[in-house]
């Protein structure tokens, strides 16, 4: 495993090398996420996986430069791979100790007045041309 910082310019890596990338609430903060998403794709290896988290609807600010819909995230990312597992759930109760909770699982079929993530795995298809 190895733990790479980059900005959504160019993650440090060559093409096609990651079998696994994981990001936790970490890509809704970058100035350029269709740029970001690019990169993601463009590293991970034909057959390998992306897992990860993203904040819903946040209000922009100095932190949050992009608001996150499920749309803009399935079109930059999600729909260039295989959808493995996907889940809108609320955030959970950080003070218990369950922040991550539904990573692991179903959060409640209706989420109303609340904030969200959006937890996703996928794969890259393995006849992926960049386009």
């Amino acid at each position: 495993m190895c733990y790479v910082t980059s900005s959504e310019k160019q993650i440090p890596l060559p093409s096609n090398y990651v079998d696994f990338l994981f990001t936790l609430n970490a890509i809704d903060h970058v100035q350029k996420f269709e740029v970001m998403c690019r990169e993601i794709i463009r590293v991970i290896a034909p057959g390998g996986e992306f897992i990860g988290s993203f904040n819903l609807e946040e209000p922009f600010d100095v932190t949050e430069p992009q608001t996150l819909t499920e749309e803009r995230i399935k079109q930059s990312l999600l729909d260039h791979m295989d959808l493995i597992s996907y889940r809108v759930a609320p955030q959970a109760d950080v003070g218990g100790g369950h922040c991550y909770r539904y990573f692991f699982e179903e959060g409640p079929s209706i989420i109303k007045g609340c904030r969200k993530y959006v937890w996703a795995r996928a794969k890259k298809r393995p006849n992926f041309r960049d386009s």
